[in-house]
């Protein structure tokens, strides 16, 4: 049998693209005088958004990581501590 599957195709532009084009249109036209910097910014924040939401993701899972490390070596101490507990992975 044929299986009909649905597809969704987004054509959109983003907030900050069409924001973009709006300021570059302006500054183009000569409607406003600001710096290219503020011009790009929209691209430039959004992008740097971005790459913080990754930073601060790896950040949280290195620190997730570290504490169970500590939590695992922890037990093993204890097990060798205590002498007939053993803790396999």
């Amino acid at each position: 049998m044929n299986e009909k599957k649905n597809v969704t195709v987004s054509c959109g532009i983003s907030l900050p693209t069409a924001l973009f084009l709006i300021f570059l249109v302006l500054k183009l036209v000569g409607v406003i005088d600001w710096s290219w910097w503020w011009v790009t910014a929209p691209l430039w924040i959004s992008v740097g958004l971005c790459i913080a939401t990754i930073l601060i993701s790896i950040v949280v899972l290195l620190i997730m990581h570290a504490m169970q490390v500590h939590r695992v070596n922890k037990l093993r101490k204890r097990g060798k501590r205590f002498g007939n507990q053993r803790f396999t992975w």
